[in-house]
Formats: structure tokens, C-alpha cells, sequence
């Protein structure tokens, strides 16, 4: 026969995880990151899905000042980096058995050029209860490289701060599976970092083309997939303006040209539109249609 304080702590841990299975049950949460390694300075997104498993639609709203959704970045020491919070949302009907997914710039929000490994989770409140709901924990690294090419411009008129020497550059990160091509812009005085982010997957037995125009335009073309050039211009405050492709067709192989006014064009190639639906291919007709004789 069990003994009275046996009975006592099994009810004790009964109790303990029905609470536990009850809570977990509120929400169904997942946190991702679209990879692992980032080069430092670029932009850190990461995507929160949120499923209402309460049974009840809920008025999500946060407690007091705070939001709903709030993160914990840790770095490789375990050290939680200083929040800079998430901005207050209008509150809205969680609708029962519906799911969300909230995108958030984490490097908007936490410094994370430093080199090293984070790790990151996501709270989300719950307002029935007033207790708060802890996502999976994701890992990462920032890591650097060093620029292949680098070229000094002055910032034309009608750019913020027209004048001022900004630096291009671009590097190759090499990743876990593939090589990517980035963009940076530097100020060439303070060497403060402008905009970093990600071109395109790079074939390591090309080397990237890029040229300059009359208007300090950066042109820049490289093999991103065999056979295809990726095209690719960004203006002197650091944005992309423009992306195509371009395919090798037999010997017919595109190429970066300036022409005597300055501008730059492609030269070679077919152009290529991966958003292109795909050619309807032709049936093939039965031998009771071919011509007689064949």
C-alpha cells in the first residue's frame, strides 16, 4: 500500500504537469532564421509563427508599456545583449486555431556586428493568463571577410551629402555549401559601414566584373549559376537599383562594356527572366498522324 506522502507527491507532480501541458498548449510557437552565418553588418531577419491552440480567440496586447512579442539574444558567452524593444502594436483578435507569422528585423534591433556565435528566442505574452510563452532557440554566427575589390567614389549631386568620399566594396563570404557575393558601402573618412547585404550566389571561376559610369554608378556582373550572369547596379547611397540575368548561349557570353559617354551596358548573352513561366512543350504526335513514308 502506498504511503500517504507517496500518494502526496505523485498528486504534486500530477498537478505540475497537467499546468505545464495546459500552458505549453496556449500557443504553438516556432522561431527561424533564414541561415546560419551572416556577414557582419548585414541585415538579421528572423520570422516568429504563432498558432492560437487556446481553444478561444484572445485580444493580444502587452503588459503595460511592453509588447506581445519581445526577443532574448545572448551572445557566445551566454551574456544577454541589451533589448532595444520591439515597437507597440495596435492589439488585435487572435482568432482560435489561426497562425501568424511576424518578420523582425533582429539586427534592427540588437547589435550584432560583433564577430562571434548568438543564440536568440522569442517571448510571446499571453494576456488570459498573464503568463509569457518561450520559443525554440536558434543559433547563429556573424563572421567577415575581407573586400576583393574596393573603389572610392565622391557622392553625386542630388544624393544625401553630396560630396562626401563613400567606398565600394565587394566580398566573397564563403558559406557552408556555396560562395555569395556581397555589396558593402563604407564611408572612406570614418570607415563606418553604410549597407551590407547579399548580391547572389557566386561561381568562384569567374571573377565579378564591375565597372563604374559617368555618374559613379556601380555596375557589377557575375556568374551566380552556370550559364547565368547576374546583373546587378547599386547607387551611390548604397541601395540596389536594379537585378537581371542573363544566360550564355552557345559561345555568346555576356560582358560588362563602357561606351564613350560613360554609361555601362550588357554586352552578349540572352537575357533571362526567372519569373518567366516555362514554355509549353509540344506533344509529341502519335505515328497514326505522321506523314506516310515516315
Amino acid at each position: 500500500m502506498k504511503s500517504p506522502s507517496f500518494i502526496a507527491a505523485a498528486c504534486i507532480l500530477a498537478i505540475t504537469w497537467l499546468a505545464h501541458t495546459s500552458a505549453s498548449a496556449q500557443f504553438a510557437t516556432s522561431l527561424v532564421l533564414p541561415k546560419t552565418n551572416y556577414l557582419s553588418y548585414e541585415p538579421i531577419p528572423g520570422t516568429v509563427t504563432i498558432t492560437n491552440r487556446s481553444g478561444g480567440d484572445i485580444v493580444m496586447t502587452g503588459r503595460g508599456e511592453s509588447n506581445w512579442l519581445s526577443f532574448d539574444v545572448t551572445d557566445g558567452t551566454g551574456r544577454s545583449l541589451p533589448s532595444i524593444g520591439i515597437a507597440q502594436e495596435k492589439p488585435f483578435i487572435f482568432k482560435a486555431g489561426s497562425s501568424i507569422a511576424e518578420k523582425v528585423m533582429l539586427s534592427s534591433h540588437y547589435s550584432l556586428t560583433d564577430l562571434g556565435s548568438y543564440a536568440v528566442t522569442a517571448t510571446i505574452f499571453h494576456p488570459p493568463t498573464q503568463q509569457y510563452y518561450t520559443s525554440n532557440r536558434v543559433r547563429f554566427n556573424v563572421m567577415d571577410a575581407k573586400a576583393f575589390w574596393e573603389q572610392p567614389i565622391g557622392v553625386p549631386a542630388g544624393y544625401p551629402e553630396a560630396g562626401r568620399i563613400r567606398r565600394y566594396a565587394l566580398v566573397n563570404f564563403r558559406d557552408v555549401d556555396r560562395s555569395n557575393l556581397y555589396f558593402r558601402l563604407l564611408d572612406d573618412k570614418s570607415k563606418q559601414t553604410l549597407a551590407t547585404f547579399e548580391l547572389g550566389p557566386v561561381s568562384i571561376s569567374t571573377e565579378p566584373q564591375p565597372i563604374l559610369d559617368h555618374e559613379n554608378t556601380l555596375h557589377v556582373l557575375f556568374l551566380a549559376l552556370p550559364k547565368l550572369h547576374c546583373y546587378s547596379i547599386l547607387s551611390p547611397d548604397g541601395k540596389l537599383k536594379k537585378r537581371e540575368y542573363y544566360k550564355t548561349v552557345e559561345e555568346n557570353r555576356p560582358s560588362l562594356v563602357s561606351a564613350p559617354d560613360g554609361s555601362v551596358s550588357v554586352r552578349g548573352g540572352v537575357y533571362f527572366d526567372p519569373q518567366a513561366p516555362e514554355p509549353a512543350k509540344k506533344n509529341s504526335r502519335p505515328i497514326s498522324e505522321r506523314p506516310p513514308g515516315l
